[in-house]
């Protein structure tokens, strides 16, 4: 008798230690194979940036999730908060996002509550990742502490940063033609936008088609695994 409940108690306490040790592993070893892919299209206003985003959508052999700072800013709120206006004066304190225009010079400005939407696009974009999902970001680095904050919140997951860009001149004539944010908008941060980042692929969205740009995006993610 005595030897089998020695047995047993051998059994439970070797149960409750393999037990603590799965649960452990659990929670500290989570493979980065089990998070989604992102690749983050970062350029100017009017670079083509959506169209890049469909393109890699339709041609990608796995599905890809959309998010854009637009669908943040424009398509979660009434015309009236959302889009995007010319003020007169400086006072943007709790603005969502607004530019100003003195002598000529367009200048863009994020508010307070544009800051907390920016953080939230973040989390959101890292929690689509983390549950994963693909993901395709249409973004612009209006200030450089965002893609570091991002970058941040991606951690873990293998992510591409994509420079797009597209000649001053073009992304003016198609600015006045698409008529959807105040002139100059573009230039006001045609040169910031790329300012300090470290990209894995550059992508000159004036030459060829969004189908030709989303190729050599898929063909590079496939040859540069993370």
């Amino acid at each position: 008798m005595e030897y089998i409940l020695m047995y047993k108690i051998i059994a439970f306490v070797f149960f409750v230690a393999l037990s603590f040790f799965m649960y452990k592993q659990s929670r500290t070893n989570i493979k980065t194979d089990t998070f989604g892919i992102v690749i983050i299209l970062n350029g100017p206003s009017a670079a083509g940036k959506s169209s890049l985003q469909k393109s890699i959508q339709r041609l990608a052999a796995v599905p890809y999730l959309a998010i854009g700072i637009d669908n943040f800013f424009n398509d979660l709120f009434p015309d009236e908060h959302g889009t995007l206006g010319v003020k007169a004066d400086a006072d943007f304190g709790n603005d969502l996002r607004c530019v100003t225009i003195e002598n000529n010079i367009v200048s863009l400005h994020v508010g307070q509550s544009g800051q907390k939407i920016i953080k939230g696009m973040h989390a959101a974009i890292a929690g689509y990742a983390k549950a994963g999902n693909n993901v395709v970001v249409d973004y612009i680095m209006y200030e450089q502490a965002w893609i570091k904050d991002l970058l941040k919140q991606l951690q873990g997951c293998p992510v591409y940063l994509i420079g797009v860009t597209v000649p001053l001149d073009i992304l003016q004539a198609r600015e006045q033609a698409r008529s959807t944010s105040p002139i100059g908008h573009a230039a006001s941060h045609y040169y910031s936008v790329h300012e300090g980042n470290n990209y894995d692929l550059w992508i000159d969205n004036s030459q060829g088609t969004p189908d030709d740009g989303a190729r050599k995006i898929l063909d590079f993610i496939q040859q540069n695994p993370k």
